[in-house]
């Protein structure tokens, strides 16, 4: 079936953000030398209950709220966050929605 006829449900993203959001989320963490075990024990003593099976079925699916990337960055000391660094040569990715 053609996707364009099936708009995506109300709130979910384009699944090209959620890879994008996995990407980024895997880079700052491999800038800074942290490992997901060292994120989920950040995590535990940041004073979020989770365990790290669910920490990474939340990272590795790419839809987690921006609430919870900050959350992660504060909790690892991360303060400046790079999207990308190709920023100059790659244009924004449009959705499919986008696309005419």
């Amino acid at each position: 079936m053609d996707e364009e006829m099936h708009p995506r449900a109300k709130g979910s993203c384009d699944p090209g953000w959620a890879e994008e959001a996995v990407a980024i989320f895997n880079a700052v963490l491999a800038r800074h030398g942290v490992t997901l075990t060292e994120v989920h024990e950040a995590l535990l003593q940041h004073g979020l209950d989770i365990t790290y099976k669910a920490l990474s079925t939340k990272v590795n699916r790419g839809t987690f709220p921006f609430a919870f990337f900050l959350e992660v960055m504060d909790a690892i000391g991360v303060k400046v966050v790079r999207l990308s660094d190709k920023a100059e040569e790659e244009p924004r990715r449009k959705s499919k929605s986008e696309n005419p």
